[in-house]
């Protein structure tokens, strides 16, 4: 009989470790997306490098990362997943992403809006884009792009390029990237 239950005890046991390997817990249990599908990777991009890339499955862990306030992106329904990306051409270019996916389209597309209204008469039309898919803002030798594709609010940071036409033509360029990543 201690044979029968110690067999029941450790192929339970198996069981568990199995589902627990098998489920690696990144991206949203019930859709079945992980950011980290969306990834970009040097190939993407020629001639930028891969520095960093993280996913946070908690709006504190992305707090936590990008040392800064992240409420806005909990404010709305559904968010699941966060990643950050940092991508550097060289010690000045750099583009740092942040991608948070939602289980709900409307909350992204809000998200967006929500950073238009707070850079009300600074947003400016990104080539082949809509202000309701994505725009940018210009700073000291820096753009920030602000989208949404399909259930992903994304914040571009481009530095280091002095050029706003040549940076603006790399936040094409990436936004495009996770287009077809995300398609």
């Amino acid at each position: 009989m201690k044979n029968r239950l110690f067999m029941l005890c450790a192929a339970l046991l198996t069981c568990l470790m199995i589902s627990c390997l098998t489920s690696s817990g990144d991206g949203d249990e019930n859709t079945g997306t992980s950011l980290i599908n969306y990834k970009i990777t040097e190939s993407d991009l020629s001639g930028w490098t891969l520095t960093n890339t993280d996913v946070y499955p908690t709006v504190q862990e992305l707090a936590d990362a990008i040392n800064g306030d992240v409420i806005r992106f909990d404010s709305y329904t559904g968010m699941t997943e966060s990643m950050t990306q940092r991508l550097e051409k060289s010690s000045d270019q750099t583009i740092n992403a942040i991608m948070v996916y939602y289980t709900v389209e409307k909350s992204a597309a809000d998200m967006l809006k929500d950073r238009e209204t707070s850079n009300t008469g600074s947003t400016l039309a990104l080539p082949g884009y809509d202000n309701n898919t994505a725009f940018y803002v210009t700073g000291i030798g820096t753009i920030t792009v602000y989208a949404k594709l399909k259930q992903c609010y994304i914040e571009l940071l481009i530095g280091g390029i002095d050029d706003e036409t040549t940076a603006k033509q790399v936040a094409v360029q990436v936004l495009g990237v996770y287009e077809s990543k995300i398609q």
